[in-house]
């Protein structure tokens, strides 16, 4: 059965990909991580990091509980459906038209004929608890998530192209720091209490001035 996606065609570096919104019931159903389809069957099959604890612990509780939930959006691969994209035309609005321009937009609809297979380069902590969330509330299945969908060749320069990108996206990903976490960090206590220390305090504050 076709399924059809809409979605923005864009570009960078040798790579076509495509931006749309999924719901998390349709993420959680067809999305898999690269373990599953290719069952590590060797080393030159291991593009996937090993999931962390941390899903169960943290990530699923968030979206459970958290009314401000967001997540940023998943790099996907798909493999297989024959992809096709259909430009859709809008009269009324000629940048969504203009793909020659600075300022135009590759908008249409991604047709795939239903064989396809997906599977996360990038956020494979946060499908797995897409995935965990929604068995215990069905509700989430309506909301969605952004993902940039790229189309993988399962030969070996497929395979080759697919884990440098997935190293790229992946394993040089720098975490912010623990002065950064305190920083921003509404919902931590102690980092809360230590910004009103330093912004408040008399002795502190000066300190932390010269500092930087």
């Amino acid at each position: 059965m076709a399924d059809y996606v809409p979605a923005l065609k864009a570009k960078m570096g040798d790579w076509e990909y495509y931006v749309t919104a999924m719901k998390l019931g349709k993420i959680a159903k067809e999305c898999q991580l690269a373990e599953e389809i290719h069952a590590n069957r060797d080393l030159d099959d291991m593009i996937q990091r090993e999931i962390s604890s941390r899903v169960r612990k943290e990530m699923v509780p968030y979206l459970l509980h958290e009314p401000q939930r967001f997540y940023g959006a998943l790099v996907v691969a798909v493999y297989g459906g024959e992809p096709e994209f259909s430009p859709v035309r809008v009269s009324e609005h000629e940048l969504l038209n203009d793909r020659d321009g600075e300022t135009g937009y590759g908008f249409g609809l991604l047709r795939f004929d239903g064989s396809q297979i997906y599977y996360a380069l990038d956020g494979q902590h946060r499908l797995k608890s897409i995935q965990l969330a929604v068995q215990e509330n069905p509700d989430l299945r309506q909301e969605e998530i952004t993902v940039i969908i790229l189309k993988h060749e399962t030969t070996r320069e497929g395979l080759q192209r697919t884990r440098r990108l997935f190293s790229t996206l992946n394993r040089r990903a720098k975490p912010t720091s623990k002065g950064v976490n305190i920083a921003i960090d509404e919902d931590d206590a102690v980092a809360i209490l230590s910004r009103r220390v330093v912004k408040e305090s008399t002795v502190v504050s000066p300190l932390v001035s010269c500092a930087a």
